[in-house]
């Protein structure tokens, strides 16, 4: 959108100019130009993807075309991912008129043969109309403006009393923020607002946010000039009314009220309004790019794609809380090591204050091996933190209750938890009941814990994609480590479906192997991308669970092939699995104990060539334990 926001009227639905759905048979057979949506509408995302179908029906066709009109969206791809995944990222990142335009572009024939199966999302449905209390104050005021006018004796006192009561109509009409015009159900939409937006300094934000996010994807809107203080229809109603995945209400000073939407909205941590200072015109695109990573958060859709946004914290430099902000939410920053002296609170403030009570979640987040360190912080905010930051506090600690096999204490915890709680906390709180679960092993866990590590994960599909995700691989970790396969596997499954996040994957295709289906596993393995975000030892485990699901001779080379270059990168002085000993990853490598000959042993301490290469032809002569 080149206009910041919709001129009244705009795109009516009931403009006759305008064709309606192809459902409507009051309108069948209306006109169309091939090649373009009705005007004000974009088709839906299910009836494009069924003429995606017929018109590219191979994958190469697919590749071909998104490769030629739609390239940051190919760039996305990678080798083995699923068709039904590509196309998905395709709608995602491209608005659904912008790929049926292309479609015709390429396949025209094609697609007018099939465009039959389109039908047509009305954006514009929303009610443009000023909302029914505003009309009816505007009436009323007009009405008493005329009582007054008939009860007053006097006629310059008539004109006078007409006046202003038509003025304050009049201002009670105006002072509200124009239709914001609504997203279209793939964005991420934000909407920016407030008296800043109406200067300099917020129309350079609403640049740099558009560019940062996604231009279509962004409204920038101002009250009209003139409205009185606190008249003014609140922005985050009129934000929800379009879709809007975050709002951020800007005072005059530059402090933005930020309100993540959409499944954010009930997250535990981050579902409340946040406070951001952007009067410095250095922090605009810092503000950017939290704002973007907060949007995608929310998005109600099928899978997380992290923005490939560079992370913007500056370790060495003092941190704000747009800074604390990035750490938490921008994927970029997750391999970020800070010093926990840039984690102190602000001066002259406590835990109870937001901005402090910041600083020590992420300090204790970044610090949770340290636990003598990381139960202080999280003790300290769960009896003294700003309210936000008490429960994921409490959740926390149970957490390393567990660890540290204080069951009775985390299993106390997880039961206050659970009272109330709504589908986002019985998520994490499902989890760390499966710690529990898992460490006090069979017939020594109470029944309520048992229950709560049953729960399904989110059925309805309330909260964000990354925490069910998170929460079902964590859950998923510790039903592995009782060999709970079948249960692992459930979860291992929805989390890398979520997230395509390359732990998952690896961890999925672990769980296969140990099921017995190396097919599957390999078949999991095509779409591992290890370069997107995948832990340091991410190519080795791949490496060797592709050497372990091998069908044949030279799909084993290949693997085999891939963890000699590994080997040969590091040298003899390092290991090629840096990872902490995986007891059930060894077993899939090495069933017998441990000895010179076993190949997951050569790969966890440094070894020469030859050892390695001995250690292979050891193992391939034995083959890898099958169920």
């Amino acid at each position: 959108m080149s206009q910041q926001t919709a001129p009244p009227g705009a795109d009516d639905p009931r403009d006759p100019a305008d064709p309606v759905e192809a459902s409507d048979p009051s309108t069948a057979g209306a006109a169309r130009i091939p090649g373009a949506a009705p005007r004000g509408r974009a088709p839906t995302s299910g009836s494009l993807r069924k003429v995606i179908d017929v018109v590219l029906k191979g994958d190469a066709d697919l590749d071909a075309f998104c490769h030629d009109h739609h390239a940051d969206v190919y760039r996305r791809f990678s080798d083995g991912m699923e068709r039904s995944r590509k196309v998905t990222l395709l709608l995602h990142h491209a608005s659904p008129a912008a790929v049926l335009a292309s479609l015709y572009e390429a396949h025209r024939a094609a697609t007018q043969q099939h465009e039959h199966l389109l039908t047509w999302s009305r954006r514009w449905e929303m009610e443009q109309a000023r909302p029914r209390w505003l009309v009816a104050l505007a009436l009323g005021l007009v009405a008493l403006a005329l009582a007054a006018w008939k009860l007053s004796a006097d006629q310059d006192a008539r004109a006078a009393v007409a006046r202003r009561g038509v003025l304050e109509a009049w201002r009670a009409w105006s002072a509200m923020y124009r239709a914001i015009e609504p997203f279209a159900p793939q964005d991420c939409g934000i909407v920016l607002g407030g008296p800043w937006m109406a200067t300099p300094a917020g129309d350079a934000l609403c640049r740099e946010v558009r560019k940062l996010h996604d231009a279509r994807a962004v409204r920038c809107v101002a009250p009209p000039p003139g409205a009185p203080e606190g008249e003014a229809a609140p922005l985050d109603r009129a934000a929800r009314s379009t879709g809007a995945l975050l709002v951020a209400e800007i005072d005059e000073k530059g402090l933005a009220q930020v309100t993540p939407l959409g499944r954010l909205a009930k997250d535990p941590l981050l579902g409340r309004r946040l406070a951001i200072d952007i009067a410095a015109e250095a922090d605009r695109k810092r503000a950017g790019i939290v704002m973007s990573a907060l949007a995608r958060l929310g998005a109600p859709r099928e899978g997380f794609v992290a923005d490939d946004v560079a992370c913007p914290v500056d370790p060495a430099a003092p941190l704000d809380a747009l800074a604390l902000l990035a750490l938490l939410v921008v994927p970029s920053c997750e391999p970020v090591q800070v010093h926990p002296r840039s984690l102190g609170c602000p001066a002259g403030t406590t835990t109870s204050d937001e901005a402090c009570a910041l600083a020590r979640y992420v300090d204790a987040e970044m610090h949770l091996t340290d636990t003598r360190r990381a139960r202080h912080l999280l003790t300290e905010l769960r009896d003294q933190g700003a309210a936000r930051f008490r429960t994921v506090a409490k959740l926390l600690l149970a957490h390393l209750d567990c660890k540290e096999r204080a069951l009775p204490a985390a299993s106390a915890a997880l039961r206050e938890l659970a009272e109330g709680a709504d589908a986002c906390l019985l998520a994490q709180v499902s989890e760390v009941a499966a710690c529990v679960a898992s460490s006090a092993g069979p017939g020594a866990v109470e029944p309520a814990i048992v229950r709560l590590e049953a729960l399904p994960i989110d059925p309805k599909g309330e909260c964000p994609e990354l925490l069910r995700a998170r929460a079902l691989a964590r859950r998923g970790y510790w039903r592995e480590r009782s060999e709970r396969w079948s249960d692992a596997l459930a979860d291992y499954e929805r989390a890398w479906h979520l997230s395509q996040d390359p732990r998952d994957g690896l961890s999925l295709a672990e769980v296969w192997l140990h099921e017995g289906e190396p097919g599957q596993a390999a078949k999991v393995l095509s779409g591992v991308d290890c370069d997107a975000g995948g832990p340091p030892s991410c190519h080795a485990t791949a490496a060797l669970l592709r050497w372990l699901a091998a069908g044949d001779a030279l799909e084993r080379k290949h693997a085999e092939v891939a963890l000699l270059r590994l080997h040969e990168q590091r040298g003899s002085e390092a290991a090629v699995l840096g990872a902490p000993t995986d007891r059930l990853l060894r077993s899939l490598a090495c069933p017998g104990p441990a000895s010179a000959g076993c190949l997951y042993d050569v790969l966890t301490r440094p070894a020469p060539r030859g050892e390695l290469l001995q250690a292979l032809r050891a193992a391939e002569r034995s083959g890898p334990p099958r169920r």
